[in-house]
């Protein structure tokens, strides 16, 4: 295949799990699941960032987003990345530019800002600053992986007591076995028993109807699936009349993202980041 053809197909495999790259895309998609009742989760994709130009860029982004979704009377849920707005960098620009967005969504009862979860070196000290702005008054929901509960464990009482509301994920990162399904369940039951109206981000009928026949399906504030994943538990829910959210992630860093969705783009992501930077270069 040339590489005109393999990156043709990149694109075309990539729209099953990315909104779009440009903000105007992720808009008309969150128009439309308004319109079905489904409350988008946006992901601005980008991790890992170091340079000072790229947390600048993906914060102004944010910033651009939240602005175009109030002035459309459109809901959302925005979903920021910690070691994207600067965490690796250091923990006080974290926070800084964490602030700013809540300050942005603070008069927007439309847009729910959710501090996403991920794997990194620093993961432990975002929940730390997360919870200063919680006790300074910020309202904003915090993702906890169920993969390192026992981790969390030590500060989820500082975290519930603050004020935060959850948002409970298998949390699946790269190179790590999946959780054992019972590990799974018995983590999110005792998340749901410990918080008001958790939001539940799972593509699991089996365990959803585990929750039902429990009787506390309707103890969840929703559930939230994901772009590419979607189809079925989402009929589930709106058979129920459950509150239904979607993950939609967008952007031009896609590539990574996708690699972890589907096995295609890993086996060729070498040779597609080099075709992008050639791209790039021209």
């Amino acid at each position: 295949m040339s590489k005109s053809d393999l990156l043709e197909e990149a694109v075309k495999k990539s729209k099953k799990w990315v909104a779009g790259g440009t903000r105007k895309e992720i808009l008309d998609l969150i128009a439309q699941l308004n319109q079905s009742r489904v409350i988008p989760t946006v992901n601005f994709l980008g991790e890992n960032l170091m340079r000072p130009r790229q947390i600048q860029e993906y914060l102004s982004e944010y910033r651009s987003l939240v602005r175009d979704i109030s002035a459309s009377n459109l809901q959302a849920n925005i979903s920021v990345k910690p070691s994207a707005l600067g965490l690796l960098v250091q923990a006080e620009i974290f926070r800084r530019n964490l602030e700013q967005l809540l300050n942005d969504v603070s008069n927007i009862p439309m847009i729910e800002l959710v501090m996403d979860s991920e794997r990194s070196r620093d993961t432990l000290s975002a929940y730390d600053e997360a919870v200063k702005l919680l006790e300074s008054g910020h309202e904003f929901r915090i993702t906890i992986p169920c993969r390192f509960y026992s981790e969390m464990e030590p500060r989820l009482q500082w975290i519930l007591d603050s004020g935060a509301r959850i948002r409970i994920v298998k949390g699946a990162y790269d190179g790590e076995a999946e959780l054992p399904f019972e590990e799974l369940l018995q983590s999110i039951l005792i998340l749901q028993s410990r918080t008001e109206d958790p939001i539940l981000a799972t593509n699991n009928v089996r365990l959803v109807r585990l929750l039902e026949q429990r009787g506390i399906l309707r103890c969840f504030g929703g559930f939230e699936t994901l772009l590419g994943k979607h189809v079925n538990l989402e009929r589930y829910l709106r058979k129920r009349g459950l509150r239904t959210l979607r993950y939609v992630p967008y952007g031009h860093r896609w590539i990574d993202y996708c690699a972890r969705r589907e096995k295609w783009f890993a086996n060729n992501i070498n040779k597609l980041k080099s075709i992008l930077a050639e791209h790039r270069t021209e």
